[in-house]
């Protein structure tokens, strides 16, 4: 049983913050939690799992030496952000913000002001799933270790790299390097003839990019409208731009 203290501690990292000043974060849920098993990059500081969660991956926790405490479901649902999950948290320790610097031979994804912590959760996903191997974010961005976006990334946040910077200063000092970026005035993405390499911007839900990053496009894109729908959800848009990407790029390097 946990004691008041640490029940107390637990539901402080639901706030940014509070996680910012103990710079720890915390993952919920089977999927996510399953996910930190397997990974030995990040440093997890306290797990606790319920006997359920415990009994079925038993193996996996006894392989990878992880030492825990067991929690009863109803101390979880005092601590948890989600309302049925019977696995347990893991309090996790933040990476460094390094430097960064694009990846030879791929892209990297930059998002300017997203707000909503579930379509950056989505992001992480499809920049998982297309093998964008890191994002490069605004500082006005939504926190990546809000529990809605660790809990929509399904785990990805884990193996894509998310840095945060002032993005202006960061597109202009990126000599030589193509950066394109969503626009409603830019070129059709189905004519375009995209680079090999380069960098990817997409912008706020309801503003778009910011006028001073959409002054570092080298070329704007947009994605083509044929219907009357007004817009498209950020994480929609990007799906197709990563796709579209895939398509064009990645089959021909193989």
């Amino acid at each position: 049983m946990l004691s008041k203290n640490s029940l107390k501690f637990f539901k402080s990292l639901h706030q940014k913050k509070n996680r910012l000043e103990a710079q720890l974060f915390i993952v919920e849920g089977e999927k996510p939690l399953l996910e930190l098993v397997k990974n030995n990059a990040w440093e997890v500081v306290f797990w606790v799992l319920t006997k359920s969660f415990i009994a079925q991956y038993e193996p996996i926790l006894l392989k990878q030496n992880i030492s825990f405490e067991v929690i009863s479901t109803d101390e979880l649902h005092q601590l948890s952000t989600l309302e049925h999950q019977q696995a347990g948290i893991a309090v996790v320790k933040m990476p460094a913000n390094t430097s960064i610097a694009p990846l030879p031979a791929t892209y990297t994804l930059v998002l300017d002001n997203i707000q909503d912590p579930g379509n950056f959760g989505a992001i992480l996903r499809l920049a998982d799933w297309y093998a964008f191997q890191q994002v490069v974010c605004s500082l006005n961005c939504v926190d990546i270790y809000n529990p809605k976006t660790i809990r929509a990334s399904m785990g990805s946040f884990l193996r894509v790299k998310t840095f945060y910077t002032d993005l202006p200063a960061y597109l202009s000092v990126q000599q030589g390097v193509p950066i394109l970026g969503a626009s409603m005035q830019g070129e059709s993405l189905h004519d375009a003839q995209l680079p090999a390499t380069g960098i990817l911007v997409l912008g706020n839900e309801g503003h778009g990019i910011s006028p001073e990053v959409q002054a570092c496009l080298t070329q704007p894109l947009t994605i083509p409208r044929f219907g009357e729908a007004e817009s498209l959800n950020v994480a929609m848009a990007t799906a197709i731009f990563l796709d579209r990407i895939a398509q064009r790029v990645y089959t021909q390097m193989k």
